[in-house]
């Protein structure tokens, strides 16, 4: 997970996630742009490393914006959480049923 995290990251993935999401949703839903983003992009990897992972777009996006961290930040928490509750962990050695 956390190699998919890096690869992620090191070919600006994240960014292009992010951007598209918000070309498709639009600046002024901006808010709702970063919660999907922060659903999309927790599905491969635990919710640790996509904040990691997420913290450039969302400070880059604030000062493009004109935005408060926070308010961007805030937004791509809760899309996290959500992805993080709601989807069962999908690394194989969670789905393993422990030996007798």
């Amino acid at each position: 997970m956390l190699l998919l995290g890096e690869v992620l990251q090191e070919t600006g993935g994240a960014f292009r996630i992010a951007g598209r999401i918000l070309k498709w949703l639009g600046e002024k839903k901006l808010p709702w742009a970063m919660g999907f983003t922060g659903y999309v992009v927790c599905i491969p990897v635990f919710v640790d490393v996509a904040y990691i992972l997420i913290q450039p777009v969302v400070e880059s996006l604030s000062v493009k914006s004109k935005r408060s961290v926070l308010f961007i930040g805030l937004s791509l928490t809760a899309g996290l959480t959500v992805a993080h509750t709601l989807i069962p962990p999908l690394h194989p050695d969670h789905w393993r049923l422990p030996n007798p």
